[in-house]
């Protein structure tokens, strides 16, 4: 539709002919619409549908969030202070069907979407947001959970999200609850003479605990941007898909890491059949065997003196005051099969926890 103020150069753009039919005002209502502050008065055909106010978001300042229609809804404003949020099927409603007063405006406010999802049982909240600067506080306060062992978190990072952090900052519209025994505790040191942008020396997150050391990375983009690393335990660098549950040591005790700007050469990897589970990690090519074996046996939580390593070849590493390099393997591809030498072994399970003996 074409306002009266408006030039039919805008409107003709680069195009060189436009069809232009004129319609009875009768036909049209005027409608605002507003989203966080902002409103905007549109002439509109009766016989349009309500979905055609979220086609096209460019007449509202929506900076703060990068939104689009899908996701988004309406929310129908009433003279009462009355609130009427409206459904999917509500969406393909002519506006006219709104029209309560003869030439009134109706009133709609844009509401983001924004769904927690429980990480557990998928199940979904969703919570309508008009504020661009709406903080986690604001949000969990809105949604009625009260719960404070509950927390959102990142559904592309799977941080924990903290209670003033401002929704914007991400623009996420999914957000993952976690409670808390499904979380845990990381801590990021920057050494002295490591140049990176985190602010703090030491930074602690909290993450779900079934999320990747990638995960970590990504909200730290800053540490694989400036080609560093984290270097777990004082001397191996765990793979993109090391599951963080695998390093935590006790319940309350954080996973620590530290930020290390060289790379560890020797790249190794560990594979445990009777669990159908790896290990990835880089480390010094000097590293002895004895370690590799303590560290691989620590993270799985196993009795090292029961295990022994076998090579590609079939054959078991007899001696583990063996370096690395010792072993005459490709320092960049190392691969070990972790295979116990007990004659009976019992698994305890708790939760999503798994322990041999």
């Amino acid at each position: 539709m074409i306002d009266n103020n408006q030039s039919l150069s805008s409107v003709l753009n680069q195009v060189e002919s436009i069809t232009v039919d004129v319609i009875d005002d009768t036909d049209f209502v005027d409608v605002i619409v507003s989203f966080d502050g902002n409103r905007r008065s549109v002439h509109v055909l009766k016989a349009s549908s309500v979905k055609v106010l979220l086609d096209n978001l460019r007449y509202l300042n929506t900076k703060n969030f990068n939104i689009s229609s899908t996701d988004c809804t309406l929310v129908l404003l009433s003279d009462e202070d009355e609130q009427k949020i409206l459904e999917i099927s509500d969406m393909e409603n002519s506006i006219g069907q709104y029209v309560s007063t003869v030439g009134k405006a109706i009133q709609f406010q844009i509401s983001i979407l924004i769904k927690l999802i429980d990480y557990e049982t998928k199940e979904e909240i969703a919570v309508p947001v008009s504020c661009g600067n709406l903080t986690v506080e604001q949000l969990m306060k809105l949604s009625k959970i009260t719960d404070a062992r509950i927390h959102p978190a990142s559904n592309s990072t799977k941080m924990v999200l903290p209670m003033n952090y401002q929704l914007t900052v991400n623009n996420e519209t999914q957000l993952f609850l976690v409670h808390h025994h499904q979380t845990c505790l990381v801590s990021i040191e920057r050494l002295k003479g490591i140049l990176i942008s985190l602010n703090d020396e030491l930074i602690t997150q909290q993450y779900i605990s079934n999320t990747t050391v990638g995960d970590i990375y990504k909200q730290n983009k800053d540490i694989i941007e400036e080609n560093q690393y984290l270097l777990y335990g004082q001397d191996i660098v765990p793979s993109c898909g090391t599951v963080l549950q695998l390093l935590i040591r006790t319940v309350d005790s954080p996973i620590d890491f530290r930020i290390i700007d060289q790379k560890l050469v020797a790249k190794v990897t560990v594979t445990y059949t009777e669990q159908e589970t790896s290990i990835e990690f880089q480390c010094k090519e000097t590293m002895m065997m004895s370690r590799v074996r303590q560290i691989v046996c620590q993270l799985w939580k196993l009795n090292e003196q029961f295990y022994s390593f076998i090579l590609t070849d079939g054959s078991e590493i007899a001696c583990y005051d063996y370096t690395l390099n010792d072993l005459g393997e490709n320092i960049d591809d190392v691969q070990l099969t972790l295979v116990c030498a007990a004659e009976v072994t019992c698994t305890i399970s708790y939760g999503d926890v798994v322990i041999t003996m």
